[in-house]
């Protein structure tokens, strides 16, 4: 086969590719068996690249962000939640053992055990960088413990209401709002005195808090309202009346003045401005747990309806739902890797979902070490990816190309090409040399092809990397979802 005709087969083949899966956002890349269901929390870590996640069947694990693999799993008897310290490079894990309850100590760069502080009742850990303290609430003991993390010691333990469950930081004001489900009301923590200067009552159960930094004030949904209290002065600003139930979980969207509560079957958007709901959304079943990606503007919810609902961040409409595992709960973003991970209760998958809002991965640049083009299989959208780079001699760029071979993004660089794929014109645009080209074999299952040399038009200084998903895959090759 000549080079022209070798030429025209691959921008065939990839052509047909991307146009056969153009319009994706967001999808399921991955999944992960961390070794153990009833995964309550997910942590980041930014200086290792890594999601930490306790599983109650045992394992504290790792995963690495850049290959959505499982790098370290220590097992424990009763893991319940996770915290991590970015100035001391150190995860906390609270533990619940047959005899005591103890906070396990990991190093950040090993994710092995370097040390234990034993603590009655340790339940949920909030990490504050500004100060390097921990704050652990204690359940049944009505306190919440300081922890000095550089030392890793008890530095006092503040009395609070009875049983204090939730902790929400206010890095702002440098306080800390405690919700006690038995007395059905606030303790607000002053973190400088470790005092409590105030008791909110709200009545009825506190069933979730949230610190919107945007508006500065609390909001603690408690059965068919939403106290708000302000961040300054700590008085209650009012009641939000009109929640048909009890809410589950909040989290701000604060481009546009926004909170979303998760409750029954739907979510709730608040004006934060004016403390009214504004518009109702319906999504899956007894929706869970929240996250507001700031690369993408959108709210991630996890529904018990084995779904995640994709929320715009103004609120005004849900974009998409992608299919899980049954109870999908608990929420880390990656953004360094344009991932968030997700913790399920009844499977021992964590998935992975690609955070984007064109179906690309988002604008990256790198030095890679050889001309490749490569393809890695997504079974959870019967497609795959393709990715091709070539060498180049100076700088670098990285230009992005959506699903129908268009130019996503781009930034210039010195003289590069792109290799196959649609201009905005929609014509072939010539490019630099691929080494590999797409196959398909039987059953659907894509694999890399022989070698294909494919000649160059560019200068050897020339650099282009993108990536584009495309192509099909049978389901039956899915190995998570079921």
């Amino acid at each position: 086969m000549n080079l022209k005709a070798r030429y025209c087969l691959c921008a065939a083949l990839l052509l047909l590719a991307c146009l056969a899966a153009a319009g994706r956002g967001q999808y399921l890349e991955d999944s992960v068996d961390c070794g153990g269901r009833l995964v309550y929390s997910l942590a980041y870590d930014p200086l290792a690249n890594v999601v930490y996640g306790a599983s109650q069947e045992g394992p504290f694990f790792a995963i690495s962000a850049d290959s959505n693999k499982l790098v370290s799993s220590t097992w424990f008897d009763y893991p319940v939640r996770v915290a991590y310290d970015s100035v001391d490079n150190k995860a906390y894990c609270t533990v619940r053992t047959a005899d005591y309850d103890t906070i396990m100590v990991m190093d950040g760069t090993t994710h092995q055990r370097i040390g234990e502080i034993p603590l009655e009742w340790a339940t949920s850990p909030v990490w504050n960088p500004d100060n390097d303290r921990l704050y652990l609430t204690m359940g049944e003991m009505n306190k919440v413990a300081v922890i000095d993390c550089k030392a890793d010691t008890i530095v006092t333990e503040i009395p609070v209401g009875s049983g204090g469950v939730g902790a929400v930081l206010n890095r702002r004001h440098q306080k800390l709002y405690v919700r006690n489900l038995d007395s059905d009301d606030v303790s607000i923590i002053d973190l400088v005195t470790n005092q409590v200067i105030k008791t909110v009552a709200v009545g009825n159960s506190p069933d979730a808090g949230y610190y919107c930094d945007s508006a500065d004030k609390y909001y603690c949904s408690r059965g068919r309202g939403i106290v708000v209290i302000d961040g300054v002065s700590d008085s209650t600003l009012g009641l939000i009346p009109g929640q048909p139930q009890a809410g589950i979980a909040m989290v701000e969207s604060p481009a546009h003045g926004v909170m979303m509560v998760a409750t029954g079957d739907s979510i709730l958007v608040v004006d934060t401005d004016r403390d009214s709901f504004v518009s109702r959304l319906g999504v899956g079943r007894q929706p869970q747990g929240l996250i507001w990606s700031p690369a993408t503007d959108q709210v991630y919810c996890a529904n018990w309806s084995s779904s995640v609902s994709v929320i715009s961040g103004d609120g005004s409409r849900v974009v998409t739902t992608l299919r899980v595992g049954a109870d999908p709960f608990c929420f880390a973003l990656a953004p360094e890797s344009h991932r968030v991970y997700l913790g399920d209760l009844s499977c021992r998958w964590v998935y992975v979902i690609r955070d984007t809002t064109s179906g690309i991965q988002e604008q990256s640049s790198y030095s890679p070490s050889a001309a490749v083009l490569g393809v890695r299989p997504n079974p959870f959208t019967r497609s795959v990816a393709i990715v091709w780079n070539t060498l180049t001699t100076g700088g670098h760029f990285a230009r992005v190309y959506a699903q129908n071979g268009a130019i996503g993004q781009g930034s210039p660089g010195s003289g590069g090409r792109s290799l196959l794929g649609l201009g905005r014109a929609g014509r072939l645009r010539r490019g630099c040399a691929g080494r590999r080209v797409l196959h398909r074999g039987r059953g659907h299952r894509p694999r890399l092809g022989r070698q294909a040399e494919i000649g160059c038009g560019a200068p050897p200084d020339a650099q282009s990397v993108g990536l584009s998903h495309c192509g099909s895959l049978d389901r039956r090759h899915c190995r998570a979802v079921r």
